[in-house]
């Protein structure tokens, strides 16, 4: 009789530590997604390796932490923690789409092209007004500047407004070859139009510096390192001390061969990514 006792007591405390650690565990999540909301992001990595150790990891937390790293320009961290979502959960719509943004801001548009279509075929429906706005933002670049590449995308195309029909004159200015000058005075010319347009917008300084940095990654994919250091310089101007944006000009002014300033840029960024550095390297 007193063994049984021993057995129903250790077996009730058993049960009372699990069910606090679920409750430890479901506090610390909501205090992850209140810090991501809140855009804390190095605050809701530190919440999530707390997570990590009790073991209480789920998809919704990796998929908070892709978006952690995503909005801290560690878009490689990214990709592996959305795949890991999609290990678990291959129908996680959101961590799919961000898969998309995150190939776009590796320089695949290609890749990240085809997987938001497929998101749009499938779940644009789903999609919260949030997720549609920043997916626009996303895309802004591509609405004006990839129209071969969008040809073969109907719902990206119908998602952004864009004609289905590519008319004769678009498909000959596409193919069309033009002077490096003549180039360099274009796209110039349209990314000053895209800055007028984004200053223009009613949106916080904060999204107007993501959806310059997204056109810029769009202009520097395409080897319009021009454009994208024009973007970026007054992206900079609104937030000079913004660790991505620093980044990004440094790579655009090796692109451009202005190493001296890459340089001094070096010099203000506390902490380079590894790309940075090796690129620097070369310097």
């Amino acid at each position: 009789m007193a063994k049984l006792k021993k057995r129903v007591l250790r077996s009730k405390k058993e049960n009372a530590i699990k069910v606090n650690a679920n409750n430890t565990g479901g506090v610390l999540k909501e205090k992850m997604q209140s810090l991501v909301a809140e855009e804390k992001y190095a605050d809701a990595m530190d919440v999530m390796a707390e997570i990590a150790q009790r073991g209480s990891m789920d998809t919704e937390i990796m998929y908070l932490g892709a978006v952690c790293y995503y909005n801290t320009g560690d878009y490689e961290r990214s990709a592996k923690w959305l795949n890991n979502v999609l290990n678990y959960d291959v129908g996680h719509v959101k961590a799919h789409l961000l898969l998309g943004k995150v190939c776009l801001m590796e320089g695949r548009a290609e890749d990240g092209l085809e997987i938001i279509e497929a998101v749009l075929a499938q779940h644009e429906e789903s999609l919260s007004i949030a997720d549609k706005d920043d997916l626009e933002s996303e895309l802004y670049y591509y609405k004006y500047n990839a129209t071969d590449e969008l040809a073969a995308m109907p719902h990206i195309r119908a998602f952004l407004g864009i004609s289905q029909e590519i008319s004769e004159a678009e498909e000959q200015e596409t193919a069309a070859e033009q002077h490096q000058e003549e180039e360099l005075i274009q796209l110039t010319t349209v990314a000053e139009e895209i800055i007028a347009q984004v200053m223009a917008k009613d949106i916080c300084l904060k999204e107007k510096v993501k959806l310059l940095n997204a056109f810029a990654a769009g202009c520097y994919q395409n080897q319009d390192y021009q454009a994208a250091k024009t973007v970026l310089e007054a992206a900079l101007q609104i937030d000079s001390s913004d660790k991505v944006l620093l980044q990004n000009m440094i790579y655009t002014c090796i692109a451009t061969g202005e190493l001296d300033r890459a340089m001094a840029l070096a010099g203000n960024v506390p902490m380079l990514d590894f790309g940075c550095l090796e690129m620097m390297k070369g310097i």
